[in-house]
């Protein structure tokens, strides 16, 4: 479900939950809005489950350039912590723990 930014200058996509499936569809993504389609800015991917498993859900704009997200380290549905991307004059950049 994509989330708009506080701005409507973007979007970001990603799972609301995360089930540790091998899927294309375990991604954070951010967007940005154009004239005629939307272009991808940043994404950050998973790592499979088979090596320990990494995923990103639920997220949430804090302001318009900067995202929390649940960060998922292990399989488990309760597993996860913030983690933040924010946008800068040198593009997105991932700061974990969020802060």
């Amino acid at each position: 479900m994509p989330v708009p930014s506080p701005d409507s200058l973007r979007f970001a996509a990603a799972n609301a939950l995360w089930d540790c499936a091998e899927s294309p569809d375990q991604r954070l993504e951010i967007w940005r809005f154009t004239d005629s389609v939307p272009e991808l800015e940043w994404r950050l991917e998973k790592l499979p489950c088979k090596s320990s498993g990494r995923a990103a859900t639920a997220p949430v704009w804090k302001s318009s350039d900067t995202l929390d997200f649940t960060r998922h380290r292990e399989a488990l549905a309760d597993s996860g912590e913030v983690g933040r991307a924010a946008h800068d004059a040198r593009g997105w950049r991932l700061l974990i723990p969020a802060g």
